[in-house]
């Protein structure tokens, strides 16, 4: 496990929400890095650079399934929380049949978004 603080990787392409999360990710001391597309996100988490990630479902150019799939089939196997509107079983079933640790709908609770990373982030 390495020291110092973790960093996550937010793709979301509504600006507000990704600035909302950010702001309260550094406020827990994570390193955040902000995209705002899925190939943006693909790129970054393939270089290694995030402990976690959280993927929008809906994105523009690839969306958060589409990214979860290239990671996992590129061998990349850090934590993946999907968060989307669509809040069918299905997709939730799919999410987490690709490899992702967890599904949150929006809208969302940020202090339940940050519980859910910091449980995945001990588990590192």
């Amino acid at each position: 496990m390495s020291v110092g603080p973790k960093t996550v990787l937010i793709a979301e392409d509504e600006e507000r929400i990704n600035n909302l999360i950010c702001a309260r990710l550094e406020q827990e001391g994570y390193l955040v890095i902000q995209t705002y597309d899925g190939e943006e996100a693909l790129q970054e988490l393939l270089q290694g650079k995030a402990d976690l990630a959280l993927l929008n479902m809906m994105m523009p150019q690839l969306d958060g399934s589409q990214i979860l799939k290239r990671l996992r089939n590129a061998g990349r196997e850090l934590p993946i929380i999907i968060f989307s509107v669509k809040s069918w079983e299905s997709d939730l079933r799919d999410s987490l049949s690709l490899g992702a640790k967890d599904y949150i709908v929006k809208p969302f609770e940020l202090d339940d978004m940050v519980s859910r990373i910091n449980k995945l982030i001990m588990e590192l």
